[in-house]
């Protein structure tokens, strides 16, 4: 008895290690080198443990959409290579809006193979360029345009073109660019009021142009003057009158161009016109917001909307550890953050706000063509 209890207990060590060596071999988490079993620890650990198993198998899949990237990309490159370079119309047109993101959005993709931008960042054709037919004058249009390769994607972007008369830009592009699609991005309109506030006195300051903005200490004393003037003859979304207002309030912006720092936010209104021309298949509405917080999943919903291989990935956007703002990771230069270029940000930092009472002025002003413009577009921004 007492000899097979002491048996019993002298093999029981060996019985718990085949134990464990079959549970080890059984999900493969050993190397047999040279004779001797070697337990990859780390396997066994993901192997018990769900999460470090679920991050295990996201780093692999990254992994691999990293490589198939790269190669993919090398390969758009590579196609690239010694063809003939001409003036092309624009496959791509960012019409907007002011100070929402639209130069943000225009670099972020700029880094795409495909993407050939214009060096004058904006052509301003379709609202400057005189002539009622733009189809007569494509020359003027073609030399604001980049050289590009046949299959390259022309970018060009003009926050104007949304907001600003003729009334006809719409049908214009639609006539001299049918096949293009058109990017249009949406922020808080209240924001965007004091944005493009800051934006006019810094040009004045060092152009001089728009020289009423001087007369205004701040954003809220322009709001106080100018808003009672704007709501005078737009009030509330009016659905039967929307047409007509949109065309007054393009007058109003061309007879006193400060009314546009507010009638710009009716992004209703200014949408009346363009789907009379464009759908949401043609026309893609971009949240203010995602752009930036997360500019990656943006850029990538733009190249599958207009047709681009998709190389621009949501984790090539980080954010810059100095200014908390996105960064593109140039993964072709060792991983260099390349920032958004110019006064980007201008209000963002918190250095200049409206009062309370300006904003809920505001607020209650865009309320009803806000939910107007969610009605249109089929969903909720995020900022709404």
């Amino acid at each position: 008895m007492v000899s097979s209890l002491r048996i019993t207990i002298a093999v029981l060590p060996f019985i718990v290690l085949l134990s464990v060596c079959y549970v080890i071999m059984e999900h493969g988490l050993t190397q047999i080198e040279n004779g001797i079993i070697r337990i990859d620890v780390e396997s066994f650990q993901i192997h018990k443990n769900p999460e470090i198993k679920e991050r295990a198998q996201r780093k692999e899949e990254d992994n691999v959409r990293e490589q198939a990237k790269r190669h993919l990309w090398k390969q758009l490159v590579e196609s690239c290579e010694n063809k003939t370079l001409a003036k092309y119309l624009p496959r791509i047109i960012g019409i907007g809006v002011e100070k929402c993101g639209t130069g943000a959005l225009y670099q972020f993709l700029d880094h795409h193979p495909f993407i050939r931008a214009s060096s004058n960042v904006e052509a301003q054709y379709f609202d400057f360029v005189p002539g009622a037919d733009r189809a007569e004058n494509l020359h003027i249009y073609l030399d604001k345009l980049p050289l590009a390769e046949p299959h390259a994607y022309v970018f060009e972007k003009s926050p104007a073109y949304f907001s600003f008369p003729p009334y006809a830009i719409p049908a214009m592009i639609k006539k001299v660019v049918p096949e293009a699609k058109i990017l249009l991005i949406l922020c808080e309109p209240v924001a965007r009021v004091l944005s493009d506030f800051e934006q006019h006195v810094a040009i004045y300051k060092k152009r001089g142009k728009h020289p009423k903005i001087k007369y205004f200490q701040n954003a809220d004393e322009y709001v106080a003057k100018y808003l009672p003037i704007v709501n005078r003859y737009i009030g509330k979304w009016d659905e039967k009158e929307a047409l007509a207002k949109s065309q007054q309030l393009l007058y109003y912006h061309k007879t006193d161009f400060l009314t546009g720092i507010i009638t710009t936010g009716l992004y209703a209104l200014h949408l009346k016109r363009w789907f009379q021309h464009y759908d949401q298949s043609n026309l893609m509405v971009i949240d203010g917001e995602d752009l930036f917080n997360d500019p990656g999943s943006v850029v990538e919903d733009v190249q599958e909307f207009v047709g681009l291989p998709k190389v621009l990935l949501k984790e090539d956007y980080v954010r810059d550890p100095e200014t908390g703002f996105f960064c593109y990771k140039d993964w072709t230069n060792n991983d260099n953050l390349v920032c958004l270029k110019g006064p980007k940000q201008r209000t963002r930092n918190g250095n200049k706000s409206l009062n309370h009472v300006s904003i809920s002025e505001l607020k209650y002003f865009y309320e009803s063509h806000n939910e107007a413009l969610f009605s249109m577009i089929g969903r909720r921004l995020k900022w709404g």
